[in-house]
C-alpha cells in the first residue's frame, strides 16, 4: 500500500477548475508513491490510454491508486462517475443465494473499495452510491457505483455524453467468458482499469482465468497501457506469502 506523507488526505482541498496535464506536482491525497506506482497513476490519468491493465502483487497499492486517480478524474470533470466491480463467483456461497438485498449481498465483497476511499479521506457511506444516500446522489457527491460481475451482464458502462471510469478489481478471478463480458460493457469515450495478479487466482481451476490472455491481447493496442507493481508494502509476512 502506498505510504502517506503529512499532507491532508481530502482531495476536495486540492481540486482546481482546470485539470493539470500531469500529476507530477499534485498532492495526490498525501500518498507517497514509488516509481512503478507513479507510472500506474500517470497511465490512468493520461488521455492517451482508454484501457490500463495492472498485473501486480498483493500489497502494492493498486486498488488505492486506481480509485484515487479515478476520483481526481471525476472531480476535475473529465469523467462523470466511477464504476467499481469485483468478482463474486469464486465464493462458496453464490451471491444470488445469499439473504438480503442486492446491496447487502454485495457489501462484504467491497471491502477493498471501502478501505481505499477511507484511506483517501472520504466517508464510504457518502461517496459510494447506496440505498440510503439519495441526497448525496442528487448533489453529485456520491460518485462511485459498486457492483459485482454477477450483475454486469446486459448493462452498458458509460454514454457518449457521460463517460465513466470502470475499475475491475481482482480480475484474475474472471474466466475468459467473464472478462470478455466485462470488457464488452464499456462504451468508447469511457476508461477501464483492469487490476489483478496472475499469482493469486482463486478459481477452482486456475487455468480458467482469462486475465492473462486479455492482458496480452490488449497490450497490442496503442490506446492500452500495461503497468506492473512489484513492491509489497504490507511487509515481510505478506511478501513471503507471495512466494508460496
Amino acid at each position: 500500500m502506498p505510504r502517506k506523507t503529512n499532507r491532508a488526505s481530502n482531495a476536495n482541498n486540492d481540486v482546481k477548475h482546470d485539470p493539470p496535464k500531469t500529476l507530477e506536482d499534485h498532492p495526490f491525497f498525501g500518498l507517497k508513491l514509488d516509481e512503478e506506482q507513479r507510472a500506474f497513476r500517470d497511465a490512468i490519468w493520461s488521455d492517451d490510454y482508454d484501457a490500463v491493465f495492472s498485473n501486480s502483487k498483493a500489497g502494492t497499492g493498486k486498488t488505492t491508486i486506481a480509485i484515487a486517480t479515478a476520483m481526481l478524474l471525476v472531480e476535475y470533470g473529465k469523467y462523470s462517475g466511477i464504476y467499481y466491480m469485483t468478482q463474486a463467483g469464486v465464493h462458496e456461497s453464490k451471491q444470488g443465494l445469499l439473504p438480503g438485498s442486492l446491496e447487502e449481498k454485495s457489501a462484504p465483497l467491497f471491502a477493498p473499495l471501502y478501505q481505499a476511499v477511507t484511506r483517501l479521506g472520504y466517508d464510504p457511506q457518502r461517496i459510494i452510491v447506496n440505498d440510503f444516500n439519495m441526497t448525496a446522489q442528487k448533489n453529485g457527491t456520491a460518485i462511485i457505483n459498486a457492483l459485482t460481475d454477477s450483475y454486469i451482464r446486459g448493462i452498458s458502462i458509460g454514454e457518449a455524453d457521460a463517460p465513466v471510469i470502470l475499475v475491475s478489481d481482482e480480475s484474475q478471478n474472471l474466466t475468459l467468458p467473464a472478462i470478455r463480458t466485462v470488457l464488452s460493457r464499456v462504451n468508447d469515450g469511457s476508461k477501464i482499469v483492469v487490476i489483478g495478479h496472475t499469482g493469486q487466482v482463486d478459481l477452482k481451476y486456475p487455468q480458467d482465468s482469462g486475465f492473462a490472455r486479455a492482458l496480452e491481447r490488449y497490450r497490442q493496442e496503442s490506446w492500452c497501457k500495461v503497468c506492473n507493481l512489484t513492491k509489497n508494502y504490507r511487509g515481510k509476512i505478506s511478501s513471503v506469502a507471495d512466494e508460496l
